[in-house]
């Protein structure tokens, strides 16, 4: 029989309440900013789960129509290949294509870790860690180093601070550009198309990605929680915060060490985190 999705953690999921938050805060010590990461965080996390709870159940019925699925896949692929095709034979016409008005706007549009990501294909002058510390600097006025330091910098600031820098490279990169937004879009489709055709559902007990998500996306921002670098084993300040969160999430913290250890090891797990945490990876 195929593995059918169990809706069975994601219905566990609940919101923590104020008075759970403030006992969260005061057994790690959190400041009022960490706090309010932590309350961030988790609600972005719970916003997520149930939205992909939502659309796994919309799937089941989808399901039914495999075959219709898997030919919409191709036509999303192949057509997103045409178009790459297209871009790869009139490179030097692109920039021509668009107004004034949307000079650097697709720059602006994108994240600072797409373009660290874009960085690396196109050998573009990027540095994340460089722009941060001119943040920092800029947010410190004279303070010294280590004050500045204690005021952590927030995403959206980050974003902020290179905009204008991002659009720059959206003018002088734009067909490089154009091409590794549409190769990450078609891998969504051939990676779904793959597994489908070479992994088939062998049925079995359904997995639970609720735990595992969590970890990640306390991981990513623990360095706004807890004021200090995260181990790739976890470590005790971060136990400590799985371990407070979760049961007012309505997660089991049965095998937490070992599953938060699992977890952040992975190759792909743990570049995101690093990259969110400043690390070295």
């Amino acid at each position: 029989m195929a593995r059918t999705f169990d809706e069975t953690p994601f219905e566990k999921l609940r919101s923590p309440t104020e008075e759970e938050y403030a006992v969260i805060a005061d057994n790690l010590k959190l400041s009022a900013f960490q706090k309010a990461s932590l309350e961030r965080c988790i609600a972005i996390t719970l916003d997520k789960c149930r939205s992909h709870k939502d659309r796994q159940v919309a799937a089941k019925h989808a399901l039914a129509d495999q075959e219709g699925l898997e030919l919409k896949a191709e036509k999303i692929r192949d057509l997103l290949a045409e178009a790459q095709r297209e871009i790869k034979s009139s490179r030097d016409r692109i920039a021509a294509i668009g107004t004034v008005q949307n000079l650097g706007l697709l720059g602006r549009m994108l994240s600072v870790e797409t373009l660290a990501s874009f960085k690396e294909e196109a050998n573009i002058d990027f540095d994340v860690p460089a722009e941060l510390e001119i943040l920092k600097a800029k947010k410190g006025g004279n303070a010294s180093f280590n004050e500045v330091l204690i005021q952590p910098v927030r995403m959206t600031e980050l974003e902020a601070s290179v905009r204008e820098q991002k659009a720059m490279i959206d003018v002088a990169y734009r067909p490089e550009l154009l091409l590794f937004l549409l190769s990450k879009m078609n891998e969504q489709f051939d990676g779904w198309l793959k597994q489908v055709n070479v992994k088939p559902d062998k049925g079995g007990r359904s997995t639970d990605p609720v735990r595992p998500f969590f970890i990640y996306s306390l991981a990513c921002d623990a360095r706004d929680i807890l004021s200090k670098p995260i181990q790739k084993s976890g470590g005790k300040a971060f136990l400590d915060l799985c371990g407070q969160v979760f049961p007012v999430c309505g997660l089991s913290v049965e095998g937490l060490e070992q599953a938060v250890k699992r977890h952040l090891q992975k190759p792909a797990i743990w570049q995101d985190i690093a990259f969110y945490n400043e690390l070295d990876g």
